[in-house]
């Protein structure tokens, strides 16, 4: 239940509360204690929040309330979200913690990572060199060969700047997975899910399969590039007009892997997030004199991505350690009131003997 933690009776009877006041900073929905609205979506709010018995516990939570809600779409893409998530333990996505019904509210509740979004950071004049671009993609190829590899594949749908957060050592996670398909959909019979200029010719009549994120992979770097939302690009048919977008400084290399990863027609285009890595790996020209000649900076590739890969390890250990303490608070929890219902069920069996003994005794008389 939410709560507005006042006394310290309060926080104690957290679990019990059945009122669904608007969300406010201090209030306490189940073990968690809300700090600060973090985004507003068209049907959601993300809050920051903290768990009520180790402030160093820090979530974050979409809150879904049905009151403020157009249709019942967000309402699905929510339980959606969850189911996703739950099923999910990979680098680069925010774990799963809780689901939390309190109906007309409900809470999806995930580990906080402390990063704007993407798109955030270019509205805010971030503009990342090809060096830095290229990570970001292999980073988010390799969270697609995770998903799109599995034995039911996971189709992400949506992504763009906006559903990727990235921190200031361009470390990247993908979010907001309301909209993912869990299967491949061979007719036209679903419903059309994404966001236009990043979305898949295909997917405008609801076919959905890992081609599809592929093209929006490729929409996200033609953006990073030329600063232009792939919305707003002009086409040449159903081909986005690259050359009128993509500078010279653009390495030749990286402008034909954009070209065929928005290739309108998925049968032709770079469908495959591991085949992608390879070409990454095999393809990249960019070497560290080319960069100091042409940006007069020095980085070390080989030596950033060992960087990488220790960061990305202890972000993961740090995951792994907030979950396992919020599930060991909740197991202790669970043990508190499994040791109340037997301390319940014995103090009523005493009444129940001693109410006969008084019968016995009384009748007795």
């Amino acid at each position: 239940m939410i709560n507005q933690p006042k006394t310290a009776e309060t926080h104690k009877q957290r679990g019990s509360q059945t009122a669904s006041p608007s969300i406010a900073e201090g209030i306490i929905v189940g073990d968690y204690r809300f700090l600060r609205c973090i985004g507003h979506g068209s049907q959601a709010e993300m809050w920051e929040a903290v768990h009520c018995d180790d402030d160093s516990l820090r979530v974050a939570i979409k809150v879904f309330d049905l009151n403020n809600v157009k249709n019942w779409n967000g309402f699905d893409l929510l339980f959606n979200e969850a189911a996703t998530l739950r099923e999910l333990s990979i680098d680069g996505v925010p774990r799963y913690h809780d689901f939390i019904s309190l109906p007309p509210m409900f809470f999806l509740v995930q580990c906080y990572i402390d990063a704007p979004s993407l798109q955030a950071r270019l509205d805010n004049g971030f503009r990342p060199l090809p060096d830095a671009i290229c990570d970001i993609l292999r980073q988010l190829a390799t969270i697609l060969v995770e998903l799109h590899e599995r034995d039911v594949p996971i189709i992400h749908r949506d992504i763009k700047p906006g559903n990727i957060l990235i921190n200031d050592d361009n470390r990247v996670w993908l979010i907001d997975f309301g909209i993912v398909a869990d299967d491949l959909q061979e007719s036209s019979g679903s419903t059309m899910a994404g966001t236009v200029g990043y979305m898949a010719p295909e997917q405008l009549v609801g076919e959905v399969s890992p081609a599809a994120d592929m093209y929006s992979l490729g929409a996200t770097m033609a953006y990073l590039f030329s600063g232009v939302a792939p919305g707003k690009m002009e086409t040449k048919g159903l081909m986005i007009d690259l050359d009128k977008y993509l500078s010279d400084s653009t390495p030749s290399w990286f402008r034909q892997i954009i070209a065929d990863l928005l290739n309108p027609y998925p049968e032709k285009r770079l469908s495959s997030a591991r085949q992608l890595l390879r070409r990454l790996e095999n393809d990249r020209k960019l070497t560290q004199e080319e960069l100091e000649a042409t940006y007069g900076v020095s980085t070390n590739a080989k030596s950033e991505r060992e960087k990488r890969r220790t960061t990305v390890s202890v972000e993961r250990r740090t995951q792994d350690n907030i979950f396992d303490r919020i599930e060991t608070l909740k197991e202790r929890k669970a043990r508190v009131e499994r040791l109340k219902g037997m301390i319940s069920g014995f103090g009523t069996l005493i009444l129940i003997v001693l109410f006969f003994l008084f019968l016995y005794y009384t009748r007795g008389k």
